[in-house]
């Protein structure tokens, strides 16, 4: 089957050289010289490989990474840039940090034995990982938490961290969930792989917690797990064997995968709430299940989207979307969090709707386990005010 090469470079002599060699190897080719930061029209094309150059008129690079993910693509993706190394490797790890399927980057000016070879190599990425793979990843302890914390609006003060899953694989660099999240919930290993996750994070918390760190968990589930009679139990069992205390636990089910209103589930997600473990709706305005899921099923928290968040303070729609959504959950007696929260305006107008919590890379970025207590640290050393809402950021370590 053909495969599809989405090329974004303004330069065209680099743009035709290519497309000349990707047809050689058997392409199809759509070439795009300047866009928008809106740019995921471009999607629509679904292609396999995207060859993207960081300097773009219209659009940086890192602009349109943000937009592929927010629309969840998965393609393997290439960046190519004349800029310094340094620069670019950060974009590709920006990339990475959005959960996308960054291949490999291309330093300017290179030859047609390099392109070929990168994409050959990046188109083969999407198929090198299997369950087995998972599975041998999961056993030899390939797999890491890093965690996002939230602090609480208010008080500046931190309130809780989210888990993120990181695959250290041993041939493919550090994988970000997107990759391999699909595939274990086809293949039946999403049970063992929340299974790690929730008893990794929990241990953490307890350590954390003799420290004198208080914190909660939050800990993203997938609808398979929902639909596990024994998933109530496992939670309840580590938190007591851990001797936590109560509510600690916070599970977020995403609007994005389909959450089905049958009577397991209810039943899963009532005996959850039934053991102090409590509830977050993540995603929140994406889709049309919301206001279906708070109405129906025991939550005590909502997320609200970063695709809102994010334009809050340059567009009056999200500004307005926002709003009502921080107001409806508080009539409905929820907590409010807000993530993708990136800038100090975002953060005061988010302030002024009464949102709860708040996260994102203003907050803080996500970090290693090592790196929370210097982050707690800091923060809890700086006054409690807005102005230093931005004070005590601890960079990945």
């Amino acid at each position: 089957m053909t495969k599809r090469l989405l090329i974004i470079e303004d330069d065209e002599f680099l743009q035709e050289l290519i497309d000349r060699v990707a047809k050689e190897m058997g392409f199809e080719t759509q070439s795009i010289r300047s866009l928008s930061p809106d740019c995921v029209g471009l999607l629509e094309s679904d292609p396999d490989l995207v060859l993207l150059d960081l300097k773009i008129p219209g659009a940086d690079g890192v602009e349109v990474l943000r937009a592929f993910a927010e629309h969840q693509f998965h393609s393997p993706i290439v960046l190519m840039s004349g800029v310094d190394t340094r620069t670019l490797k950060a974009a590709r790890r920006i990339g990475c940090e959005h959960g996308l399927n960054m291949a490999d980057t291309l330093t300017k000016p290179f030859g047609r034995r390099k392109l070929q070879a990168t994409l050959h190599s990046a188109l083969s990425m999407s198929n090198m990982i299997g369950p087995d793979d998972l599975e041998r990843g999961i056993d030899r302890g390939e797999l890491r938490l890093v965690y996002q914390p939230k602090r609480c609006s208010k008080t500046n003060r931190p309130v809780g961290v989210e888990s993120l899953v990181r695959w250290h694989h041993p041939r493919l660099g550090v994988l970000a969930p997107l990759r391999f999240i699909g595939m274990a919930e086809e293949s039946g290993l999403m049970y063992r792989l929340t299974d790690w996750v929730l008893e990794t994070a929990l241990r953490q918390l307890k350590e954390w917690e003799l420290a004198g760190i208080q914190l909660t968990m939050a800990i993203n589930v997938s609808s398979t797990n929902l639909r596990n009679p024994g998933f109530p139990d496992r939670c309840s069992e580590l938190v007591t064997e851990l001797e936590l205390q109560d509510p600690r636990l916070i599970l977020e089910v995403t609007e994005r995968r389909a959450i089905t209103l049958d009577l397991l589930t209810t039943e899963v997600l009532a005996r959850l709430r039934l053991r102090n473990i409590e509830l977050s709706v993540d995603d929140c305005g994406t889709g049309f299940s919301s206001l279906r899921l708070l109405k129906r099923l025991p939550f005590s928290e909502l997320k609200i989207d970063r695709s809102f968040v994010k334009d809050i303070v340059r567009d009056r729609d999200a500004w307005l979307i926002t709003r009502a959504i921080v107001e409806l959950g508080h009539a409905l007696g929820l907590r409010v969090v807000a993530e993708g929260v990136e800038d100090d305006d975002t953060e005061s107008v988010l302030r002024e709707f009464g949102c709860d919590q708040l996260q994102g890379y203003s907050i803080a970025l996500p970090m290693g386990a090592d790196c929370v207590p210097a982050w707690w640290a800091s923060v809890c050393d700086t006054p409690a005010s807005p102005s230093n809402s931005g004070s005590g950021r601890v960079a990945n370590c």
